[in-house]
């Protein structure tokens, strides 16, 4: 996902030296050492795949070797609705979600009071996620390929964040992004012969998008 995603840091945060970010879904832990080294941050990350927190905890030592020898990173594995201690006990500048955001819209009162409870007072929240326009049974592909049980529209993600001492900032589409990434993905999948149903996750991505049944956003929210 690091193609779709790789705008999130490039969007107005208030990121520096100072900064503690909490990547959630955080995969192999690139995207949160590439912020580390870009603004001399900490940060933490969380997945609920061991094996990608073992690839994001052994990557630590090669982003010392070659972009940042005193990078500051932790990585940790758990689930947004059983968050480990080690996560739940700091305090938070930012805290990112990279189109992880979705697995958690049958929830969100618990995993945003989760997040304010973490940030500091004045700590941003920042998150790539697609919105529903088309009703939830016209969905029911989508939402099985992304593994959903739940498919928010933007003023109901807007409504879960003010109950939970978020303030709704901003959003800003980023579908013509999101298609070209997914159009792109598959294409390059298709070079190195990965399966029919394998592509098809970029097809169904990419298709709603482009008939406009789900978008495609950077949501800014501030504590």
């Amino acid at each position: 996902s690091s193609g779709i995603n790789a705008e999130l840091p490039l969007r107005p945060g208030g990121m520096s030296g100072e900064s503690h970010v909490l990547d959630l879904g955080c995969g192999s832990g690139r995207p949160a050492l590439d912020l580390a080294v870009k603004f001399g941050c900490s940060v933490v990350g969380l997945d609920l795949s061991p094996e990608q927190i073992k690839q994001a905890q052994d990557s630590i030592a090669t982003y010392r070797t070659e972009h940042k020898p005193d990078i500051k990173a932790e990585f940790f594995t758990g689930s947004f609705f059983d968050l480990p201690l080690e996560v739940t006990s700091q305090r938070y500048s930012h805290v990112i979600m990279q189109t992880s955001l979705f697995f958690a819209h049958h929830n969100l009162d618990y995993l945003f009071g989760q997040i304010a409870g973490m940030l500091k007072p004045g700590g941003k929240f920042l998150a790539t996620d697609f919105y529903r326009h088309a009703t939830r049974e016209s969905l029911t592909e989508f939402m099985e390929f992304n593994g959903m049980t739940e498919f928010l529209t933007l003023d109901e993600m807007k409504a879960a964040l003010e109950r939970n001492q978020l303030r709704f900032v901003s959003s800003e589409n980023m579908d013509q992004h999101c298609i070209k990434c997914h159009r792109k993905l598959a294409q390059k999948m298709t070079e190195l012969n990965f399966s029919r149903d394998e592509l098809k996750f970029c097809e169904i991505r990419a298709g709603f998008t482009e008939r406009k049944e789900v978008s495609f956003h950077i949501l800014f929210a501030e504590k």
